[in-house]
């Protein structure tokens, strides 16, 4: 029976799997709805029915397979409490924005937690803000582990407890320049020290012969795949463009350029260890990218389909106006801040605007985001002309990506893959089982490749639409 390798991505909206064969092929793939619960007007992971998609996966992949290996990637901030090797409760989902914190806890956290130290901006979405929230709130009991959902698929088969540094990256507890817990916050809050952090594709053992490696963070885990099968070496950028929207600049580095607040911006973003001791990664983020697509379309009780936005382009391009109908802010869109809110402002909408005119506004709004947070991560390197990837459900839009080429005034290199995050996750368990062959194959068989160039028309248009909105600033 031929080998098999799995991913499986573990999303917001869907969990996915993916198989690879030893030839580098890819065998098969799945989706489930990822399952939630709400208790008490709080969201929820349902960590039993999601359990239960994962073990299907595993069956199914059985059938057609030998599973060598296995690997993880997931939503971060979100953890799940543990006690005699089992879940205890279901993890809040990672941007429940109702668990709120003391004002003496964020006060303390705000200060020990400082972006100096942990890299990270304070949004009260992190996963120690979640732990204080349930230890609080849910009556738990003795807590003795808190695991990413990453660790947490890996630890429920082998019993090895792991993080990797993409997800302690994201908890607020992390001290990123000395890459270690931050136990100054541990001993202040009485928590056990979590468990300790290696690099990603660490191996974690063996269950029923399959080999699990360490996964982490969804966008990171999709730039771990990315560069290890594509062999492309640092600086680069990474766009992943899903409900939210990571840009990671990945790049080779020292304390001395990256540490304490060198890379700080008023507007948010953060940094954390790449995968390497040198290395970097520098992020600018806007949590609401495809949704705010998503939100847009359902005023209109329209399908945030592929289908739709192919139809919708057409109209758009059969009138492309001269500039937008409107500007948009959106919370945590790197013009107006990061405030933990989800508001959505429409302002100067002209009268008598079609919904084409609105929408065409929405992509020249989410393109100028882009180039605005290209500008900011520009300073950390000096090459011209570094590798653009981009990968995510936005990217099948051609028009929104053909609009965001023209605002960055560069190529952008499209990675059609069925999913990048869960592709990396095929990577990180070959990393741990050590069964590296079916890369080079995977270059050209999955890490499909298109390039999308800047349209003279285009260019034009966005730069007045940048300049309304730097102006606006």
């Amino acid at each position: 029976m031929m080998h098999g390798y799995l991913g499986i991505d573990i999303g917001t909206t869907n969990t996915k799997l993916l198989v690879v064969g030893q030839n580098g092929s890819l065998l098969t793939s799945a989706s489930e709805k990822t399952p939630v619960l709400t208790i008490d007007g709080l969201i929820y992971f349902d960590l039993a029915r999601i359990e239960a998609i994962v073990d299907g996966f595993l069956q199914m992949a059985a059938r057609m397979c030998e599973i060598k290996s296995i690997g993880f990637s997931t939503v971060g901030e979100s953890v799940v409490p543990i006690r005699g090797g089992k879940a205890v409760h279901p993890p809040l989902m990672w941007n429940e924005a109702k668990a709120l914190d003391t004002p003496q806890e964020l006060s303390y956290l705000n200060n020990e937690s400082r972006f100096g130290i942990s890299g990270r901006h304070p949004n009260n979405l992190y996963t120690i803000n979640k732990i204080l929230w349930m230890t609080r709130n849910l009556h738990l009991g003795k807590v003795e582990l808190w695991l990413p959902l990453s660790s947490y698929f890996v630890y429920r088969k082998t019993g090895v407890a792991l993080w990797d540094y993409s997800q302690a990256n994201r908890t607020y507890a992390y001290d990123t320049h000395q890459r270690c817990w931050n136990t100054k916050i541990m001993e202040h809050f009485n928590l056990e020290e979590f468990a300790p952090i290696r690099m990603m594709g660490t191996a974690c053992g063996e269950a029923d012969g399959i080999t699990y490696g360490l996964g982490g963070h969804d966008h990171i885990v999709g730039l771990f795949g990315l560069k290890t099968i594509s062999g492309t070496s640092s600086p680069l950028y990474y766009d992943s463009m899903g409900t939210s929207c990571l840009l990671a600049l990945l790049v080779q580095g020292s304390e001395e350029t990256f540490g304490g607040d060198r890379t700080y911006s008023p507007q948010g973003g953060g940094i954390g260890g790449g995968f390497s001791e040198n290395e970097y990664i520098i992020t600018r983020s806007f949590r609401f990218y495809g949704r705010a697509l998503e939100q847009l379309m359902s005023w209109a009780r329209l399908a945030a389909s592929d289908e739709t936005f192919a139809s919708l382009n057409q109209r758009i391009l059969a009138e492309f106006p001269t500039e937008v109908a409107a500007r948009f802010s959106i919370d945590g869109d790197f013009l107006s801040g990061n405030h933990a809110s989800t508001h959505m402002q429409i302002q100067d909408l002209k009268i008598g605007s079609s919904f084409e005119q609105l929408m065409l506004s929405m992509y020249a709004y989410l393109g100028t985001i882009s180039r605005v947070m290209v500008d900011d991560l520009n300073r950390f390197h000096h090459m011209e002309n570094i590798p653009y990837f981009a990968a995510g459900r936005a990217t099948a839009n051609r028009l929104l990506i053909t609009l965001k080429a023209s605002a960055l005034e560069r190529p952008i290199t499209i990675v059609n893959t069925p999913d990048l995050s869960a592709l990396g996750a095929v990577v990180v368990g070959m990393q741990a089982s050590k069964q590296m062959q079916p890369l080079e194959n995977m270059n050209s068989i999955l890490l499909r490749r298109e390039i999308i160039e800047p349209h003279p028309q285009y260019s034009a248009f966005m730069t007045r639409t940048r300049a309304l909105y730097l102006n606006d600033k």
